[in-house]
């Protein structure tokens, strides 16, 4: 099964959290970003999840997507992004019941891709309250992947795909651990 993380697994603390480091006098937990790492120009494999991995985004109905009311603003949201920014590109996407994996492609250096996250994430999360969800949030960080080559670029355009049909073995998927 294929996991992905937001810290590096080999670290030490026993308590399998994320280390912290004081920063400005108050913990926090390190940047998850590649030092060195241009954010604002390349393509990277994005995924985020909704607070506590609650399932609301989709149900997966024989191995296809279905996307729930809140799905759908999510879905709305992401098309809109490369509508209001001309520097981005659109590649594949798939919103699971409690996360989203899309690839997108920057042109520029209008703004990063943590910038390009955090507002999807804002106004998706804005439209979802006003429809009634008053509890409905995200976890605060996502992970990403720079797709360096054609290679990694398919691979993760073949996760996506291949997502749904692997919702029945994800941990996450109560209703299938048993099956």
């Amino acid at each position: 099964m294929f996991y992905m993380t937001h810290y590096n697994k080999n670290h030490t603390n026993s308590t399998d959290k994320p280390p912290t480091h004081l920063y400005k006098g108050k913990y926090r937990v390190p940047s998850t970003r590649m030092i060195g790492a241009d954010y604002t120009s390349g393509m990277f494999f994005v995924t985020w999840c909704t607070h506590n991995r609650i399932q609301v985004l989709s149900k997966i109905v024989d191995n296809g997507v279905q996307l729930t009311e809140i799905g759908n603003v999510v879905n709305d949201e992401w098309l809109a992004t490369a509508n209001v920014r001309p520097n981005v590109v659109l590649d594949a996407w798939v919103i699971m019941p409690n996360h989203v994996h899309g690839i997108l492609k920057l042109e520029g250096e209008n703004e990063s891709l943590g910038t390009i996250i955090a507002q999807i994430k804002s106004m998706a999360t804005k439209r979802i309250r006003a429809l009634g969800h008053a509890d409905f949030a995200w976890q605060t960080r996502y992970f990403d992947r720079i797709l360096h080559n054609e290679r990694a670029l398919l691979a993760a355009r073949d996760y996506i795909d291949k997502n749904p049909q692997r919702w029945i073995q994800d941990i996450e998927n109560v209703e299938g651990l048993f099956m």
